[in-house]
């Protein structure tokens, strides 16, 4: 699903506060922004660029692959049975299925061994799904290249009254939504904004019936 402009996911009881998710008309490559753990590698595209610059430490198997194959999907498959093969794993998607842009997001066996052993600063594991990892920052990405970016507005209605109603004719009375806070970024339906959204909602609700 993808959000209508303005589309209001909560009005405060008393109708004073509204959540809203919007459309992000401009966002940045999480790849370029962010600090990740895997790496993207990306079958070249005349229209398309990679995700990531180097296409990770492999990006010397996708450039002789790619070189051989051509820009087919056997391409991102090759890739990621290589990157199996090497110790690691690895995840094929197409992020614009209507243009073929093929990429894999991977793993090395390195980072594997590295991820399996973490440990949290209070000494206890964590359990490692790296096929459940990949597939949630391949989603990420695709939101991403399809242009399915959001964020949430918390807004207050603000009362507006004439300075001088006596002296304006047909004088009224009138109220605009005012901006309380907002938060963007998020990548695809699934990034969990509208529960961060409803959580600084009432956070700002409950805060106002406080005062």
């Amino acid at each position: 699903m993808s959000y209508d402009e303005g589309d209001i996911i909560k009005v405060s009881e008393d109708g004073r506060f509204r959540l809203r998710i919007v459309s992000q008309d401009y966002a940045d490559n999480p790849r370029e922004n962010g600090d990740y753990e895997t790496h993207i590698a990306s079958v070249p595209h005349p229209n398309y660029l990679t995700a990531e610059k180097d296409n990770g430490p492999y990006g010397h198997i996708m450039q002789r692959l790619s070189n051989q194959y051509g820009r087919s999907w056997d391409v991102a498959e090759l890739f990621a049975r290589a990157v199996r093969m090497l110790g690691g794993v690895a995840y094929p998607f197409d992020s614009h299925p209507r243009e073929g842009v093929y990429h894999v997001v991977y793993l090395t066996k390195e980072d594997v061994v590295r991820l399996n052993s973490y440990q949290f600063p209070d000494g206890s594991g964590w359990t490692f799904d790296p096929d459940k990892w990949l597939k949630s920052e391949a989603d990420e990405y695709t939101a991403y290249a399809e242009g399915e970016v959001y964020g949430f507005i918390v807004e207050e209605a603000v009362a507006w009254e004439p300075v001088e109603p006596a002296l304006v004719a047909d004088a009224v009375s009138m109220a605009t939504w005012e901006h309380a806070e907002s938060s963007y970024g998020f990548y695809g339906r699934e990034s969990g904004i509208e529960e961060e959204g409803m959580a600084t909602f009432n956070l700002i609700v409950a805060n106002a019936a406080e005062k």
